[in-house]
């Protein structure tokens, strides 16, 4: 019987997927021995096939040079480096996270209005998902219904909607609408997020920015004073960028500042015959000096994979069913690279 191609999916290797693949393990630096021999273990193991017409038959499958197909072998990493095909996500993923409560920074409405329809979708029931949405913004009388009312008759609208997807079965496939519904709903949801000087709509936190440099630095930056001082009143005091931290070394820098000021006045006075060509000298080393007090005052801290590891974690932990369904299944170790094969 003739089967039709209804779609294709294209994934990652994981982990555990690659080791189960590998013939071996590389540990060698070394390629050849003094004899010109393939080390074992090396970048030419025999276990991943002869490397050239006169090496030995192949110790995996027994096949000589012409007739192996070859083996891949695997190098373990001491750190986990990124995964160049999702750093754009990655990077995405934790400007939206809080790094205070560990969650994305939006409300728990929209978080679960999005995953219950992104489960309506997938049972084919691509309108009432959109209906959802018209039946959370309501009808009548909203504009008379204050914060509580309003948060009540959402969550009255969701769990009704929670037990309909209950009763229904998952689609075999989706449509191309289907798939454009989703897409549409997703990319609106990414739009509805706090920009990174708004706070978090679940804990009220202000968390540091996040800057990227190509494709393989990411840096944290300096929470504004404004938003460190909301911070401090909250008793909020962020592991990642401690905000009391941040403040004292903004005072150590305001003070070498004033320093630099007063030393520039009180050289005005005692030099006041000179010429006005070397007071605009001395005003250019002033500037430059306070431009580079500026610089220290505003420097980032790198982002290393390991701690992005770390922040991830935590973010799956808590809204880990909306990122799988948002990346069809993806995990943390989706984003990073521990081991890497060797062909």
């Amino acid at each position: 019987a003739l089967h039709q191609i209804e779609g294709v999916n294209f994934s990652f290797y994981n982990e555990d997927e690659i080791k189960a693949l590998s013939v071996c393990q590389i540990t060698s630096a070394s390629t050849y021995d003094q004899l010109g021999n393939c080390i074992q273990n090396g970048l030419y193991s025999p276990e991943m096939g002869p490397a050239t017409q006169r090496d030995r038959d192949c110790n995996t499958c027994g096949l000589n040079f012409r007739e192996c197909p070859g083996h891949f072998a695997h190098i373990n990493l001491c750190v986990p480096v990124w995964n160049p095909n999702l750093f754009n996500t990655l990077y995405r993923l934790l400007r939206y996270k809080c790094f205070n409560c560990s969650s994305l920074k939006h409300d728990r409405i929209t978080v679960k209005t999005l995953i219950l329809q992104i489960r309506l979708i997938q049972c084919g029931k691509s309108l009432d998902a959109l209906k959802l949405q018209e039946r959370l913004n309501g009808c009548g009388n909203i504009g008379e219904e204050n914060d509580i009312e309003r948060k009540k008759r959402m969550s009255e609208v969701l769990r009704t909607y929670e037990h309909k997807i209950r009763q229904l079965k998952p689609a075999k496939r989706l449509h191309i609408h289907d798939k454009s519904t989703l897409n549409s709903l997703i990319k609106a949801f990414w739009a509805k997020s706090p920009v990174v000087h708004q706070p978090c709509r679940n804990c009220g936190a202000y968390s540091p920015g996040l800057r990227k440099v190509g494709h393989l630095q990411l840096f944290l930056k300096p929470i504004p004073a404004k938003n460190k001082r909301s911070n401090d009143v909250r008793g909020i005091f962020l592991r990642e960028y401690d905000s009391t931290n941040g403040l004292k070394k903004q005072r150590k820098a305001e003070n070498k500042i004033e320093k630099v000021q007063n030393g520039s006045s009180s050289s005005d006075e005692e030099d006041s015959g000179n010429s006005s060509s070397s007071a605009d000298e001395s005003d250019g080393v002033e500037t430059k000096e306070q431009q580079s007090i500026a610089n220290d005052k505003n420097k980032s801290t790198l982002l290393s994979p390991l701690k992005a590891e770390k922040l991830l974690k935590l973010l799956f932990a808590q809204d880990g069913e909306i990122l799988s369904l948002i990346f069809s299944g993806a995990t943390v170790e989706s984003f990073f690279i521990k081991t890497v094969p060797v062909v």
